[in-house]
């Protein structure tokens, strides 16, 4: 990122008489706002339409979406690559050599990327359908298996390693519906069904 003060070369792109020309221009850096200025400077631009409480709530939806991508999904896949480079299953030079290396890359740059735009614009089948249900589908269905084999091409112990850490992984809070309801919970939840319809 330049600095305040800091000259920077520009290409300018000028059409003249059906041919394109490049000219060196050089421009100086004037100011550097933050991503908060910013923030701010765009929530001027919604309330031209839409009221303060309309504002902040779609910032907070935004926000609370990329949280949950980034603590649920992002930051312990990310963990993961890093343990599996540090352990030698990854080899960093070759960034695309495993399975687990293509769908850590799509989780961020595919649908991740979708789910956090499509929030960002309003777009609730590009944030939960062509984003946050792919990411999760793919996260447990394809990256953590994905892991666990290329941890097995290393060594058993390897192997034996990984899936420990995703058994682990799946004890947390926010991954324990892939248990399903236990016996208590099903009555309950029956029982709830049961006084609200009258059944």
């Amino acid at each position: 990122m330049p600095e305040i003060g800091e000259e920077v070369q520009v290409t300018e792109k000028i059409v003249q008489e059906e041919t394109l020309v490049k000219k060196i221009v050089s421009k100086r850096v004037d100011k550097i706002v933050t991503w908060q200025e910013r923030r701010e400077k765009m929530k001027g631009v919604c309330k031209n339409c839409h009221n303060q409480t309309h504002v902040n709530n779609f910032y907070q939806q935004f926000d609370n979406l990329v949280n949950l991508y980034d603590e649920k999904f992002a930051k312990p896949a990310q963990a993961m690559m890093m343990a599996l480079t540090e352990d030698g299953v990854l080899n960093p030079k070759a960034p695309f050599e495993h399975e687990a290396q293509w769908v850590f890359w799509e989780l961020w740059h595919h649908e991740g990327r979708r789910a956090r735009h499509g929030a960002s614009m309003m777009g609730p089948d590009y944030t939960h359908w062509h984003g946050m249900y792919e990411v999760a589908k793919h996260y447990y269905m394809k990256f953590l298996p994905a892991v666990i084999k290329a941890a097995a091409q290393k060594s058993d112990e390897m192997k034996t390693k990984y899936e420990q850490k995703i058994e682990e992984l799946l004890e947390r809070e926010e991954h324990l519906w892939m248990k399903g309801l236990s016996e208590e919970e099903t009555e309950v939840l029956k029982s709830t069904y049961k006084n609200r319809y009258n059944e």
